[in-house]
């Protein structure tokens, strides 16, 4: 084979092989190749008996019995938005070939149990929604890469300590949504890569590091936190042990000094430290302390 052709070919694979990063990536990369995406339950529901309904995405009113979607088991990818879906059917858990679930715009006030069925599943988005809680159950995701949920118009959030089971987690992205204390195990989440938390009303961050039977477990990975617009007054010792880390988003928040110990992050690229009350002679300090960073005020 002539070197051109086999360099072109293994170009190829190689693109192939990417992990796919936007929605029309996910689509185009999952299902057989060639097939069809569904823009109505209606035609998914009539076709769902031959097995080739792999992708789903509309943003047409919802039917009354959305159990039906539960029988399309060929489903790889559900994206739904504005159709005015408040709540999931029970047996939705049966799409266990699921790898891609969003729903956007539509005023889920829960999330049923059954989604501990979806072991496959790879991304999970959500946006605007009116939940009171998030189950437990979630922790079944054990190959879920990228966690996102922007915007929720329900109570305050507990996020449950099962997220210590969402192992394989790169990115974990909460916006807008009122959340209580966090869990200590988010320490076990050893492959984060992006934790984003911001406009979540938190007061204080969970340690990024910890003891767990006799081991100590942290954020090891972690490369990106943003925690804007909350009101943060302190930054827990553990977080300087995340020694990846390069970007770190502070801004709006209710700080009045940053740790000496942020010295620690010799990886630290860009800090944010805007919108909150440090004095000029501070920000002189952590200048000093961090020679090799962008640091915005």
């Amino acid at each position: 084979m002539p070197k051109l052709l086999l360099l072109l070919c293994l170009l190829s694979f190689s693109l192939l092989a990417q992990p796919p990063k936007t929605e029309d990536d996910i689509f185009r990369y999952y299902g057989p190749p060639g097939s069809s995406t569904y823009t109505s339950f209606t035609d998914a529901f009539k076709d769902a008996k031959k097995g080739v309904v792999f992708k789903l995405k509309t943003d047409q009113p919802a039917p009354k019995k959305l159990d039906k979607l539960a029988d399309i088991g060929s489903l790889q990818i559900i994206s739904l938005s504005n159709n005015y879906i408040s709540y999931l059917p029970q047996n939705i858990g049966n799409l266990s070939s699921l790898v891609y679930f969003k729903s956007e715009n539509n005023p889920l006030k829960v999330l049923p149990i059954s989604i501990s069925g979806w072991g496959n599943l790879i991304y999970f988005k959500l946006a605007g929604t009116e939940l009171d809680s998030l189950p437990p159950d979630i922790g079944g995701f054990n190959k879920l890469k990228e966690f996102e949920w922007l915007g929720n118009k329900g109570d305050t959030i507990k996020l449950p300590a099962e997220v210590k089971y969402l192992k394989a987690l790169k990115s974990f992205t909460i916006q807008k949504v009122t959340l209580d204390t966090l869990p200590k195990t988010m320490a076990l989440m050893a492959d984060l890569k992006e934790l984003k938390l911001d406009s979540c009303s938190l007061n204080i961050l969970p340690d990024f590091w910890g003891e767990y039977k006799g081991k100590v477990v942290g954020l090891e990975k972690l490369e990106d936190l943003s925690v804007i617009g909350n009101n943060l007054t302190s930054l827990p010792t553990t977080l300087f042990y995340c020694r990846n880390l390069r970007v770190l988003d502070l801004s709006n928040n209710k700080f009045t000094a940053i740790p000496d110990d942020i010295c620690r992050l010799k990886n630290l690229e860009i800090l944010d430290v805007r919108g909150n009350t440090l004095t000029p002679y501070q920000l002189a300090v952590l200048k000093g302390l961090l020679p090799n960073c962008r640091i915005l005020f």
